[in-house]
């Protein structure tokens, strides 16, 4: 299963940056509550 995230930045001058990150996770961790990033994870780079 994929867990997908979009992280969208506004900044003062009204400029948006926005991320899309999909990472694969199995049933039994987002069972177990890990529906977060890992650091390892949160490292990667966009697709």
């Amino acid at each position: 299963m994929a867990v997908e995230w979009t992280i969208e930045v506004k900044n003062e001058v009204g400029d948006v940056c926005r991320r899309e990150m999909r990472i694969t996770k199995s049933w039994e961790s987002l069972f177990d509550g890990d529906v977060g990033l890992s650091i390892d994870e949160g490292k990667l780079s966009p697709a």
